[in-house]
């Protein structure tokens, strides 16, 4: 048995690749502060960065910083300069991320930064480095706050392919990131587009053949209303009118379980995913009780407002309303969207009420006013609506196969289990 997993892990790499310690790869150089009651430090022309900057970094590349430093403020620091290549490695408080240097850069003293020396690929070390983050992780140690001691943060073991081996290895994960970044890129588009559509869609809506009424060239399709300017053709009404709104009401607390016996029980934003709820906990006795396809809308707390929509059969808490589209009057799904874009404003009101609690009673959302097309527009709406929701979901779809494919190859490569030749002959 192996006492960590990084030495399972090194134990088990090819007999043909070296193993070295992290400074054998390169100059390990730390980071540091320059004082900030020197004013002539900073708002120099020397990137510096701090580990919290590399945590919303979308490629691995560290394009710019939040500051900059002077000439002065780094000779009085122990910052040091850092050539482009450099792996930028954090090693306090936040442990284990890492990017590259894209330019000359220096960082604060929660860094241990490598500067590559021969036969080494800063890309391939970049994924690996990511891949045995645990093991820096598991060094750490502190009272404040986490660090790695320079002398175990360069005691590392890592493998060392050859150069050529390296930079096959980097070439495949570098174009599958490529890959994964177009798709993340794509989905982000598609999303910003939804959103545009929607706003043009719950305001102006779809006329006979098909297409987005125009106020600016058909003002006479338009009309004034509570709601501002709305199509002619539609009603305002309040959301009681066209829809059931049933408020939630919690069961006894002795009824709770986590044996999945009797319904799911669903009492606040603690179970709320995504898009559906998360089944957490069961209640023997249910009081209220959503159905499939029910929106389920938080009425009380700083989630008041957040929206999901009921997979199954649950029961609803206090914290929890569900709302259903009236047969033959609207469409729960057209309500759904509706809703969605009133949510930030009812939580709003909610917490200009002056309590610190922010809650929604059912007067108020059932008072809440919507518009209200007609039954065939809103299926209309609503198909449009599911169009664009089908394209996002595939591309979603692709998206996942993507990163566990990554994930299956970070695996493979990394560890030697597949080598780069073998991986080509296969795709050959």
């Amino acid at each position: 048995m192996y006492k960590t997993r990084h030495q399972e892990f090194i134990n088990n790499l090819p007999t043909d690749w070296d193993i070295v310690s992290l400074n054998s790869i390169g100059e390990i150089r730390s980071g540091g502060t320059p004082s900030r009651d020197k004013e002539d430090f900073w708002n120099g022309k020397i990137p510096w960065v701090t580990p919290s900057e590399l945590t919303s970094l979308k490629t691995k590349y560290l394009l710019s910083t939040q500051e900059n430093i002077t000439e002065k403020g780094l000779r009085s620091s122990a910052a040091k300069l850092l050539p482009i290549g450099s792996l930028l490695v954090t090693t306090r408080a936040t442990i284990g991320n890492v990017a590259i240097a894209s330019m000359s850069v220096s960082t604060n003293q929660g860094f241990k930064n490598i500067v590559p020396g021969k036969e080494i690929d800063s890309t391939f070390y970049y994924y690996l480095l990511g891949k045995i983050s645990f093991e820096m992780k598991r060094l750490a140690t502190g009272t404040t706050f986490d660090e790695i001691s320079r002398r175990d943060f360069e005691a590392i073991l890592v493998p060392k392919p050859s150069l050529s081996e390296q930079r096959r290895i980097a070439e495949i994960l570098d174009t599958l990131d490529e890959t994964i970044r177009k798709t993340e890129a794509l989905i982000g588009k598609l999303k910003q587009v939804k959103m545009g559509l929607l706003h043009d869609l719950l305001t102006r809506g779809i006329d006979e053949q098909g297409q987005l009424r125009n106020p600016a060239t058909h003002p006479e399709q338009f009309k004034d209303s509570p709601l501002g300017r709305i199509p002619r053709e539609w009603g305002v009404s309040v959301l009681e009118d066209i829809a059931e709104v049933i408020m939630g009401q919690s069961p006894p607390g002795h009824s709770y379980n986590q044996k999945e016996i009797g319904i799911p029980l669903i009492n606040g934003p603690v179970e709320f995913g995504f898009r559906y709820p998360r089944k957490l906990q069961w209640t023997t006795k249910p009081t209220k009780v959503c159905k499939y396809g029910d929106i389920l809308f938080c009425v009380r707390g700083s989630t008041t407002g957040r929206i999901n929509i009921s997979n199954d059969e649950y029961c609803i808490g206090r914290g929890v309303a569900a709302i259903r589209g009236k047969e033959g009057i609207s469409l729960t799904g057209f309500v759904e969207h509706f809703l969605v874009r009133l949510a930030e404003e009812i939580l709003s009101e909610a917490k200009g009420n002056g309590s610190t609690f922010p809650s929604v009673n059912s007067k108020r959302l059932s008072s809440t006013l919507v518009m209200k097309p007609s039954l065939k527009e809103q299926g209309k709406i609503l198909s449009i609506i599911e169009s664009h929701n089908r394209r996002i979901q595939k591309e979603q779809s692709y998206l996942n196969k993507l990163q566990q494919l990554k994930k299956g190859l970070m695996e493979d490569l990394l560890t030697g289990k597949v080598r780069v030749n073998e991986l080509e002959e296969v795709q050959a």
